[in-house]
């Protein structure tokens, strides 16, 4: 989880795609899940105008 974070996910290191499930790999954790039938491929996104945190 975090909060207040910017930039281009297209210049995201690979590693942190991974863990956040952003990557087309098939070695981040949510696709293994989705290959095993645990949860579906897909990804929720919540992107808010203001931050969250005060």
């Amino acid at each position: 989880c975090g909060y207040d974070q910017d930039g281009s996910l297209a210049k995201s290191p690979t590693t942190i795609d991974g863990v956040l499930g952003l990557s087309s790999s098939t070695t981040s954790l949510p696709s293994q899940w989705a290959k095993k039938g645990l949860i579906k491929n897909v990804i929720g996104l919540y992107i808010a105008i203001h931050s969250c945190m005060q």
